[in-house]
Formats: structure tokens, C-alpha cells, sequence
């Protein structure tokens, strides 16, 4: 009961009140995996790195997943443990039956790293696997910039809206996209 209300917490963005039910949730089960997923979940939404980080520790310890190793990669990215982060995020990938998560976290460190071409296949993979997920739209539409590609980059954020038309991000990049050139 303590996860799903944490949980539902973190939807509505009230972090603060998820990440105290969370911590109950842990404490009261401290081998819940799920319990301590959703905690590096919170921590991360409200910019606690290093306690994330931790908490992936724990989440390792329990189990050697690719959710696990994923979780900890975005820790590591979170507090700039780029090469480390690579490294989870592989050995996620290679546990994953459905790898696209990762795909699309590996294709934001490529972005980081200045490679949008590889950003770009990444994203382009994962997209083979989960097509109607927005948020792979709209970071694909972000690698295509990145390459000066405006026409491409306009064409995946116009996908992603028919998507979902409410998606916050990726009608802000196109809006953005479209006062720029005008």
C-alpha cells in the first residue's frame, strides 16, 4: 500500500510526499526491489543524486536485473558518472528482453557526449521496440537538431504529437522549433 501510494505521489509530481512514503515503504520491507526502484525514481525527479545513487546501491543488492542496472545508470548520469553510466546502462541492455529504456538512456548520453548520429540509431532501436512512446520521439527530434537537421527533427515532434497531443515536452520543442525558423 505504501508503494502504490508513493507511487501515485511521483505521478502527480508531489515528490516530497512520495519520497516519505517510500521511505516507510523501505523500511518497512527492505528487500522490496520495486520499493527501492520507485525511491531512486523520487530522489531523482527532485535532484538528489547522490542519495539515489545509494539507493541503487541497495536496489543492486537485491536483484541483477536490467531495471536495476538502468536505475542505477540514470543515478550515475544524474551525478555525472558519465563512463560508469555507459557501463549499467550496457549491462542493462544486455539483461533487458525489452531494451528501449536504455536505448533511449544511452542515446542521452551519446547527445551529452556530442554524437547525435549515434544518438540517432539508439534512438531509431528503440523506437523498433515501443514506436508509440513519445518521449523517443521527442528525443529523437532533439538528436536530429543536434545534427542540423531542423526539417527531420520537425517531423519526428510532429509524430510524437499525433502521438499524444498533450505531451508537454515535445509541444514546447516544436513550438520552439517553429518560432525559431519562423
Amino acid at each position: 500500500v505504501l508503494l502504490n501510494i508513493g507511487r501515485t505521489q511521483l505521478r502527480l509530481g508531489r515528490t516530497q510526499e512520495a519520497l516519505e512514503y517510500l521511505d516507510r515503504a523501505t523500511q518497512k520491507a527492505p528487500k522490496f526491489a520495486a520499493a527501492w526502484l520507485a525511491t531512486v525514481d523520487g530522489l531523482l525527479q527532485d535532484h538528489r543524486g547522490d542519495e539515489a545513487l545509494e539507493a541503487t546501491t541497495v536496489l543492486l543488492g537485491l536483484e541483477n536485473s536490467a531495471i536495476a542496472h538502468d536505475a542505477h545508470g540514470r543515478a550515475l548520469a544524474a551525478v555525472g558518472q558519465l563512463q560508469e553510466a555507459r557501463t549499467a546502462f550496457e549491462r542493462a541492455r544486455g539483461l533487458a528482453a525489452n531494451p528501449a529504456d536504455v536505448l533511449n538512456n544511452l542515446a542521452a548520453l551519446e547527445r551529452i557526449d556530442g554524437n547525435p548520429l549515434e544518438a540517432k540509431s539508439l534512438l531509431e532501436q528503440a523506437l523498433s521496440f515501443d514506436p508509440n512512446r513519445v518521449e523517443y520521439w521527442n528525443n529523437l527530434g532533439l538528436a536530429e537538431l543536434d545534427d542540423d537537421d531542423v526539417l527531420e527533427a520537425m517531423a519526428c515532434f510532429e509524430h510524437g504529437l499525433g502521438i499524444d497531443p498533450h505531451h508537454a515536452p515535445i509541444r514546447l520543442n516544436l513550438a520552439l522549433l517553429q518560432w525559431q525558423i519562423g
